[in-house]
């Protein structure tokens, strides 16, 4: 019986290797080619940069306002160069990175480019397209900040948020193309009254 166990697993490999030499030889190879003519790629950059409008350097923040009372505001400006070589448009937006929110649902935000009013709202609800920037353009855009409301349960309170600037260059759609993003904090502190 034991002989009998050594031997099967030695007939079944010598089996099997016999079928390997009687089987023929196979191939097979498969070869498409399709040929697209008359293609051409090219390629660019987009870039900006957020600079003080007095020393043309870059910023980091914008606001650091401390103790605003009701019916203050601050106006500061921003510079946005494109440095790319290709058409830059701007989604401008806010993001609320900290501290109270219903501190920072009561303040206001407004937007001038070019001498005019762009945006002018509620700090939570800005979205703003800005228009094409051409490379080796700058525009220079003029932010107020605003504290209207008299609420006591507003004093002291801190608001952390970023302007953020989401450059893309298709007209067509920021969801498709080159995209580049910008962020600058700002706080506002509100004092007591």
């Amino acid at each position: 019986m034991r002989r009998s166990i050594g031997i099967f697993p030695k007939i079944v490999f010598l089996l099997f290797s016999l079928g390997l030499i009687l089987t023929g030889v196979t191939d097979a190879d498969f070869i498409d080619k399709k040929i697209v003519a008359d293609n051409k790629m090219s390629a660019t950059t987009l870039d900006f940069t957020d600079i003080d409008t007095a020393t043309n350097t870059p910023i980091n923040k914008l606001f650091d306002i401390k103790g605003i009372i009701p019916g203050g505001f601050q106006v500061n400006a921003v510079r946005l160069k494109n440095e790319g070589q290709s058409n830059l448009y701007n989604k401008i937006t806010t993001e609320i990175t900290g501290g109270d929110r219903d501190f920072c649902e009561s303040l206001d935000i407004e937007l001038n480019y070019e001498d005019q009013s762009s945006f002018h709202g509620k700090l939570t609800n800005l979205s703003h397209e800005s228009p094409a920037l051409n490379p080796n353009t700058q525009s220079d855009w003029i932010v107020f900040v605003k504290f209207n409301k008299n609420d006591a349960n507003l004093q002291n309170k801190t608001c952390f948020f970023n302007l953020v600037f989401n450059g893309y260059n298709k007209s067509l759609s920021q969801t498709t193309g080159l995209k580049f993003k910008k962020t600058i904090s700002n706080t506002v502190t509100s004092g007591s009254w």
